[in-house]
């Protein structure tokens, strides 16, 4: 039984920590990026299709069809400022906000780390990468709630 290892005064020291991410630019909807990751999502998490024209053959990426309704690119940062026009090979990492609506009308919240690249001039999604860039120059911020300082 894990609460004989674990006393209530053990849970009151607060909840962890806030670890900041790597995402210092964001992006305005105006942004080409921004337009190609929205486009991606709405392929990616709807039946609309044209996936292949956001995603890199390489990527290996496919539709997950009908999974939603609808998919819109709500925020979008990026780990460094990224070109308008990427040179091949060029890459970005991004982290994007999505909010999605089930076949119930409910809205669902979604956060996915991407990297780009570019591939004639324009950015493509090249990945979903496994977890956020991390910042390496911010220590984690202590959450403290109102128990913890008794």
């Amino acid at each position: 039984d894990w609460s004989s290892d674990v006393c209530s005064s053990d849970l009151d020291r607060g909840l962890g920590a806030d670890a900041m991410t790597a995402y210092t630019h964001s992006l305005a909807q105006n942004d080409p990026l921004f337009a190609v990751v929205s486009g991606f999502f709405n392929a990616y998490l709807t039946k609309a299709g044209g996936l292949d024209r956001y995603a890199t053959p390489e990527s290996k990426l496919v539709s997950v069809g009908d999974a939603y309704q609808s998919a819109t690119l709500s925020e979008l940062s990026a780990t460094a400022t990224p070109s308008p026009t990427p040179g091949d090979g060029e890459t970005v990492r991004v982290l994007a906000h999505v909010i999605a609506i089930t076949s119930q009308y409910a809205p669902t919240e979604l956060l996915y780390p991407l990297t780009l690249t570019g591939v004639g001039g324009r950015w493509t999604v090249a990945s979903i990468d496994r977890a956020p860039v991390m910042s390496t120059s911010n220590d984690p911020v202590p959450i403290v709630t109102s128990s913890a300082s008794k």
